[in-house]
């Protein structure tokens, strides 16, 4: 019998590519943020969800590269990569621990539609609460980034 090798959800950042890969996250999390307001200025709130959860999940994978010096492209260890940041004080605990994990499920709902009992369905109200908050949490990254001298400000 053989057994699958287990593989790690993350891969190791060389510290001569922290700099450029985390500046690199942080302008697609910038664009994804502009598009997701833009998307919901025009009432789009499926495309405003989508775009607004990879904004902050990028935003979560340049803070993992930069300190924890870790790549993944894992939604789920993403979303636990950003509760741990919410859990060291990097991004407000209190506020926004859980969040990234229920912008994903909107995010689902805005491609799926709402099939699962207990989804919210996505309203303009919705989106632009969840839309100010996004820019707090990728705010909070990018100042964390910046005072460990990996962001130019």
């Amino acid at each position: 019998m053989t057994h699958k090798k287990r593989t790690r959800p993350w891969t190791p950042v060389a510290k001569q590519w922290t700099k450029r890969l985390v500046k690199r996250e942080i302008e697609k999390a910038d664009e994804h943020f502009q598009s997701a307001s833009r998307n919901l200025a025009d009432n789009d709130l499926a495309t405003a969800a989508n775009r607004l959860y990879f904004a902050v999940e990028r935003a979560t994978v340049a803070l993992m590269i930069g300190m924890d010096g870790q790549l993944s492209k894992n939604h789920g260890y993403i979303q636990y990569g950003f509760d741990s940041f919410c859990d060291r004080n990097l991004l407000p605990r209190s506020r926004f621990r859980g969040w990234l994990a229920r912008q994903y499920k909107d995010r689902i709902v805005a491609d799926y539609g709402n099939w699962r009992r207990g989804s919210t369905p996505l309203s303009p109200s919705l989106m632009a609460t969840r839309l100010s908050e996004g820019a707090q949490i990728i705010r909070s990254a990018k100042q964390t980034l910046s005072k460990r001298r990996l962001l130019s400000p």
